[in-house]
């Protein structure tokens, strides 16, 4: 396979990816991994996001506790344009963050599954597959009928909420499939409290283990408020807000207490 001439083969999996900047930019790919061209030019043009922080440092230093930088680059296998920075791209920048690189399909659902295919199989049927593909997941052509109690599960408490609303006599759609896969027997083997991220938590305890934990102030008040009368939650919700809405630690504490006071076993 021929390779784009901004790239340098490293070794047998890794590729760099040149640059006027001299940043280390790695992309992750054996031979066998088609490399698009548009998406190289699109890293490249990401890339000019460096010289941009130098300069406005410059004239605006004391916007940065230290010079700003894109200190390197990593791209994973499934590397393709997108808009202005292409999928599979990792920055490591100092003084600054750049919001748009965190994505907006974090646990998007790429995954690996084992089939008895063989290769052979499946070669002939390329395009079939991928009409099929897009269909199911791109263009509404998932049937996954749910009951308003499902879906009240699943906004309040995530995938494990809809499972916990689901029945195993539900038959329409996807759902023999889901029985039959025992989805929630995969469950138990991650830790589910990471606010959607599961595992996130476990893995932070492992790494830094002294770290303090805060959850999700958005599912944590929906939780309170389900323990509520319906009558009182438009005004608690408000006054849980005034909790984490704040400025400063004390006044969060004032307004802690006040709601404990408020709404507290009399």
């Amino acid at each position: 396979m021929t390779l784009d001439a901004r790239l340098t083969r490293i070794d047998a999996n890794r590729v760099q990816i040149g640059n006027v900047h001299g940043i280390d930019a790695v992309l992750f790919a054996n031979e066998q991994v088609p490399i698009e061209s548009a998406a190289v030019t699109e890293l490249l043009e990401m890339l000019e996001l460096h010289q941009t922080m130098e300069k406005f440092a410059e004239t605006s230093g004391e916007s940065f506790d230290r010079p700003p930088a894109i200190k390197q680059v990593a791209v994973t296998p499934d590397f393709h344009k997108d808009r202005g920075i292409p999928v599979g791209t990792v920055l490591a920048t100092q003084g600054f963050v750049v919001p748009q690189a965190i994505g907006n399909d974090i646990n998007c659902g790429m995954r690996l599954h084992l089939t008895s295919l063989q290769a052979d199989e499946i070669s002939g049927t390329i395009e079939e597959l991928d009409t099929a593909f897009r269909q199911i997941f791109f263009e509404g052509g998932r049937n996954i009928p749910m009951t308003r109690v499902q879906r009240e599960g699943l906004f309040k408490n995530g995938l494990t909420g809809l499972l916990d609303a689901t029945p195993k006599t539900l038959t329409d759609g996807l759902w023999p499939l889901v029985h039959e896969l025992d989805v929630e027997r995969d469950l138990d083997r991650v830790d589910r409290r990471g606010d959607g991220a599961l595992g996130l938590w476990a893995a932070l305890r492992e790494v830094f283990p002294t770290t303090r934990e805060q959850r999700c102030w958005v599912h944590k008040t929906a939780n309170v408020l389900n323990k509520m009368p319906k009558g009182l939650q438009a005004k608690a919700k408000s006054d849980l807000h005034q909790i984490w809405l704040t400025e400063t630690r004390e006044a969060a504490t004032k307004a802690f207490d006040h709601f404990l006071e408020k709404y507290g076993v009399k």
